[in-house]
């Protein structure tokens, strides 16, 4: 097994809303189980005093026929102090496990989680799900790309005035693409499309792009872009529609 312990420093983070987990982005690429730990902790000291925590844990299980099982546990605390006052400005967190398991020329899948999130008021979020995840090899200048489809049982309960809660059934679709540029830059993208099975209109759109700067075995940075849209709010109070810039530095030990 090879454990890999990441830690993540934030140089640039512009967001008018937290990110969507991208599942497909921690995946892993090798042919050996691998363990990660991620941390990022940041103390800001201006006229406001800020404390930024962040974690992940991921952790993939290759089996001999190949079949795979990942584990990611993460999450992100931050808090501002002003005149002595101290605000939670964004509590989240999040566990997602899944199997992936080969048949021939392509994958079956299936996951289950949980999650909260205090930004978006979303007191708890939990599915389970599954589906098929095909390999597409037609391509000259993708190193990979795969698409995915399938349907997940979706319960959200949102701590607002009415203590909203939503049960669905939900299809989700995805594309992946990666490219290697050179040695040491990869670029990878993931598009996905989900929508309510009992009313197609209300959809979400999702696009995560990550472009990877290897300085040498040890050392490298990355430029992420986080697009959303949802065709139709849980709330009036709530905007599900953002773009996110992140640009981060990775140290392996």
């Amino acid at each position: 097994m090879v454990n890999n312990v990441n830690i993540y420093l934030l140089i640039l983070f512009i967001s008018s809303l937290t990110a969507q987990v991208n599942i497909e982005a921690m995946r892993n690429t090798n042919d050996s189980s691998s363990l990660e730990l991620q941390f990022d902790l940041d103390f800001i000291n201006t006229t406001k005093k800020n404390t930024e925590f962040t974690y992940a844990t991921r952790y993939n299980y290759l089996f001999d026929n190949d079949a795979v099982f990942l584990g990611v546990f993460k999450g992100e605390y931050f808090q501002q102090e002003a005149d002595g006052v101290k605000q939670d400005l964004e509590n989240k967190g999040m566990l997602h496990l899944r199997y992936t398991h080969p048949i021939k020329s392509f994958f079956v899948e299936g996951f289950i989680q949980n999650e909260f999130d205090d930004f978006r008021a979303l007191e708890n979020r939990q599915l389970i799900g599954g589906g098929v995840r095909f390999p597409l090899t037609s391509s000259s200048f993708f190193n990979s790309m795969f698409v995915g489809t399938g349907a997940m049982y979706e319960k959200e309960v949102y701590n607002l005035e009415n203590n909203l809660e939503i049960t669905e059934l939900k299809s989700t679709s995805y594309l992946t693409l990666s490219k290697a540029i050179n040695e040491n830059i990869t670029l990878d993208t993931t598009m996905y499309y989900q929508f309510n099975t009992s009313k197609m209109k209300d959809y979400r759109l999702l696009a995560i792009s990550t472009m990877d700067f290897a300085i040498n075995d040890r050392v490298g940075f990355f430029i992420r872009v986080d697009m959303r849209e949802q065709a139709i709010p849980i709330d009036d109070s709530l905007d599900y529609n953002y773009a996110e810039v992140s640009l981060g530095m990775e140290l392996n030990l």
